[in-house]
């Protein structure tokens, strides 16, 4: 999700699952508005209008589930001060139904890298082809380096499938090479991950295949199944941008996690930007840029054991 000048910080499953539960919501709440005033006023019913209340009610924190909290919930691998810091968001508040937005609320845990073990992890995914396993990288802290006692585990970046876990051992041997300085932040052919759906140009045209930004390469590539699909989807154009918006909307009301000045400090200040990541991986040439960074701390040292993978 971002890089530092000394840490590199992983997103996680669901942190691109945005705008799903607000098109749902808000489709639903605008059709029960419509029956509890006809339970209530041109039918009256007490029982369907007071289902229709719930019912609008379970809409509308749907839409709040969208709305709030952070855009994503990253792990930081902290190499300058040798810990490990996973930034949990907290529940924000059901019964205050009146608040769309906002309710920023969140913790920050802090583990020594030494306390790390590595596990790869499956996972059972469900998806519109049925059930399938996938792997995910999952670090397991124990109590005490070397100590078999667990006390704390969490998963670390999305899950891979049809790999037999592979992309995981590499992940792993990344990070592990990482925090022993054995590698640099990031290599040739690594990029950060690319949302969707950030602009709102993007965001209303993001499930038409042959209209908005990007539709060229589709026009351009020949591919008769594209032009089938772009030409099947086209009539539900009204849904598809409202579903664009939502996914929008989304992404603007919540907001972006934050570290504190004292962790920022101890991996070099702020997050490197686009440029900088591209120079680093080779794609672009040239002086990289000047950045303003916090006081590095002098980096701890780390134990001289690899943490296994179990």
């Amino acid at each position: 999700m971002q890089v530092y000048p000394d840490a590199i910080a992983f997103g996680g499953q669901l942190d691109a699952m945005r705008g799903y539960l607000s098109t749902i919501g808000a489709l639903s709440f605008l059709l029960l508005l419509a029956f509890a005033y006809d339970a209530i006023v041109s039918t009256p019913s007490t029982f369907w209008a007071l289902m229709s209340v719930l019912l609008c009610f379970i809409s509308w924190t749907m839409m709040r589930i969208d709305f709030n909290g952070f855009r994503y919930t990253p792990v930081l691998l902290n190499r300058g001060a040798g810990k490990v810091h996973v930034f949990e968001e907290v529940g924000f508040d059901v019964l205050a139904f009146w608040k769309l937005w906002g309710g920023h609320k969140y913790v920050i845990h802090t583990y020594d890298w030494d306390c790390v073990r590595a596990e790869i992890a499956q996972v059972m995914v469900e998806s519109g082809n049925g059930i399938r396993a996938e792997t995910g990288l999952v670090f397991a802290i124990t109590e005490t380096p070397g100590s078999h006692l667990v006390k704390a585990r969490f998963g670390v970046g999305t899950t891979s499938a049809y790999d037999g876990g592979r992309a995981m051992l590499g992940r792993w041997e990344h990070i592990r090479r990482f925090m022993r300085r054995e590698a640099p932040l990031m290599q040739p052919g690594d990029k950060l991950f690319e949302d969707w759906g950030v602009t709102l140009w993007e965001a209303l045209f993001s499930l038409q295949p042959l209209l908005g930004p990007g539709s060229g390469e589709y026009w351009k590539s020949g591919k008769w199944y594209i032009y089938l699909a772009g030409v099947w989807i086209l009539p539900l154009l009204p849904y598809t941008m409202f579903a664009g918006l939502m996914r929008w909307l989304s992404y603007v009301l919540k907001v972006e996690p934050k570290w504190p000045d004292s962790i920022l400090a101890s991996i070099g200040g702020e997050a490197l930007s686009r440029e900088e990541i591209e120079q680093l991986t080779h794609v672009i040439p040239g002086p990289r840029k000047h950045v303003q960074a916090g006081k590095r701390r002098k980096s701890k040292g780390l134990s001289k054991e690899t943490p296994h993978i179990e």
